[in-house]
């Protein structure tokens, strides 16, 4: 049997399919942001949404010593020529638009009671927030 190939577009839900300890690895990697891996419910909805590149950015983990980890745990095969990609970081200002924006043409969606209970998945939320937006709106998610 071949052994999977994982790189920095490989899904965490990939990932986490391989071996068990790989959650936990993960988990400690950053346990604020994905301490919520261990309920399943969260697990099923954040990873697939999430890229091994992705983590590798928001841990500060080089991409080669994370993915090297995982095929350590899970038997996986790294994809060769692993580059590090150049993901964007957070913005430190919000952009000009944001301040532009007319208070009456901003909807605002609270995630953080869901945060707290973990039992619903936020996207749904989300989108029907999106699909009743009118042209020009602004959507601010607070998560």
């Amino acid at each position: 049997m071949m052994s999977p190939i994982i790189n920095a577009n490989t899904r965490l839900n990939k990932a986490l399919d391989l071996h068990p300890q790989v959650l936990d690895y993960i988990v400690s990697l950053k346990p604020h942001d994905f301490q919520r891996l261990h309920n399943p419910l969260m697990r099923r909805f954040m990873s697939p949404r999430i890229t091994l590149g992705r983590i590798a950015k928001m841990t500060q983990v080089p991409l080669a010593d994370l993915l090297a980890h995982i095929a350590t745990l899970s038997e996986a095969t790294v994809e060769e020529d692993v580059v590090e990609h150049d993901l964007p970081h957070s913005p430190i200002e919000p952009p000009i638009w944001v301040a532009e924006a007319h208070l009456d043409t901003i909807t605002e969606v609270n995630l953080l009671p869901l945060d707290a209970t973990l039992d619903a998945d936020p996207m749904l939320t989300v989108m029907q927030a999106v699909k009743a937006l009118t042209p020009g709106a602004v959507l601010c998610i607070r998560h």
